[in-house]
């Protein structure tokens, strides 16, 4: 539905034609008739004023062939006539509205609907429905926000070096961390005589050559 508004002076003439009508006319009839309450006045309206309203203004089409279309059958009427507007979801899925706390049902979580804006519509019979996407939303009716999930602390957490212990390998120097802990040392191969650091070959004062 949109307004259409009244663009040209005749057209506005029409309307505050219209208003004077009901606002003068439709006013002095009722105070003549002595109608007190709305139920009267409705009564009034549609027994003796419409029709004489309707012979006065009404007008006959130039064609009498009925162009209305009807309401295709995935079109609800509720969902056309009502008021929309955005909220936005809280990080406790709460949406607030007309002082209503909304908890956004569980089952939505694949949505990841926090901080994100969800359509409120408002019916004519007051009822709300929440959308996002064009999906409906599945929501409990609660008096007030629920309490945050409270983490009960862990206790303080020590910063204090780890040193190792004194069967740790890094405490038996170079030769107790060679291969797996508890193996044996391992010892350096045996000297051969033609070696360079066979005291033999020292003591003859010969020295390698750069050439080998």
């Amino acid at each position: 539905m949109r307004l259409i508004y009244a663009q040209s002076p005749q057209a506005k003439g029409r309307v505050e034609r219209v208003n004077r009508t009901l606002q003068d006319w439709l006013v002095q009839e009722l105070a003549l008739a002595k109608i007190q309450n709305l139920a009267a006045a409705n009564t009034y309206l549609e027994e003796h004023f419409l029709a004489r309203l309707n012979r006065w203004i009404g007008v006959r089409p130039a064609e009498g062939a009925d162009l209305h279309r009807a309401v295709p059958p995935s079109v609800r009427l509720e969902d056309v006539l009502c008021h929309r507007e955005t909220r936005r979801v809280g990080a406790d899925w709460c949406v607030r509205v007309a002082n209503q706390i909304l908890p956004i049902d569980r089952q939505h979580v694949g949505l990841s609907l926090a901080g994100r804006e969800v359509e409120v519509r408002r019916h004519a019979d007051q009822s709300l429905d929440l959308r996002y996407g064009g999906q409906m939303l599945r929501w409990p009716t609660v008096p007030t926000r629920p309490a945050p999930t409270v983490v009960p602390p862990t206790g303080p957490v020590s910063h204090q070096p780890c040193r190792p212990g004194s069967e740790h390998p890094w405490r038996r120097g170079w030769a107790g961390r060679v291969g797996r802990a508890g193996a044996p040392a391992v010892k350096p191969a045996p000297l051969q005589e033609d070696s360079l650091r066979s005291p033999s070959f020292r003591s003859a004062g010969l020295t390698a050559s750069p050439g080998g």
